[in-house]
């Protein structure tokens, strides 16, 4: 079997890096303002463009407790005080308050750690220490997924996994099984040069979509991603699908 046929699949699955062209919209500080402007003009007495101007806990017509978690957005992880996917996990501190948006980093991932540590290494520890993995995925809205040493991370799944909505900080990551997928309606994905941008964005959002996305995530979850299995039969389904697609375009040509 051609290689190609099946690498973009596998390495898709896998979160292995790929140079491809995203088939989701890339959000920037830049195109969300022009969104927002237009969602704002074209009707302003449209109950959604008010309710973009709501943080989500503020009170609406559509508030439905499900629908608000305690935290806004959260992340957990290794900060990286040195090489690749060191710069976007250094920068997640700044967003931090201890309330709503809960960042909080360790630099201790290798067994040289302590050889690299800069001024902010002890006081990160000790705040990381203080906060439960498990306790902000299931209490929060939004979840970060930044890149690490690769372009994407186990947390991708872990947050789909626990119903927290996904924001993806990885610029050429493409995500699992992108061409069936539409990543638009169940992941919020933000470049990595505007993710000090993120809590505005958040707070922006309406939340009706918050509802949308979550929804759409969780079927994704469930119907593409829980188990071994069913990710197999995808990546299966998608193999025969390009096989099909090549013998085709070789049997019109000759």
């Amino acid at each position: 079997m051609p290689f190609f046929l099946i690498s973009p699949a596998l390495f898709s699955l896998l979160f292995i890096s790929s140079a491809a062209p995203q088939k989701f919209e890339l959000w920037t500080a830049a195109s969300w303002r022009r969104r927002r402007r237009c969602a704002c003009s074209s009707s302003s007495s449209n109950s959604d463009s008010n309710r973009l101007r709501k943080p989500l806990g503020a009170s609406g017509a559509d508030d439905v407790g499900e629908h608000r978690r305690k935290y806004l957005v959260s992340f957990k992880g290794k900060r990286y005080v040195y090489g690749i996917g060191s710069g976007t996990r250094n920068l997640v501190h700044h967003l931090h308050n201890g309330e709503d948006i809960v960042m909080v980093t360790t630099c201790k991932h290798n067994n040289d750690w302590q050889v690299y540590q800069d001024e902010r290494c002890q006081r990160d520890n000790d705040e990381y220490d203080r906060w439960e993995y498990d306790e902000l995925l299931a209490n929060s809205t939004f979840c970060l997924v930044p890149r690490g040493r690769r372009l994407g991370s186990f947390r991708f799944l872990e947050t789909l996994r626990s119903g927290c909505i996904a924001v993806v900080i990885s610029d050429a990551w493409i995500l699992p099984f992108s061409e069936t997928i539409d990543w638009r309606q169940a992941a919020i994905v933000v470049a990595e040069r505007d993710a000090l941008s993120i809590p505005e964005l958040l707070m922006s959002t309406s939340r009706r979509r918050v509802r949308e996305l979550r929804k759409t995530a969780q079927a994704v979850y469930d119907g593409y991603l829980r188990s071994i299995q069913v990710i197999s039969e995808h990546v299966m389904k998608i193999v025969l699908k390009r096989i099909d697609e090549h013998f085709a375009k070789h049997s019109i040509a000759n």
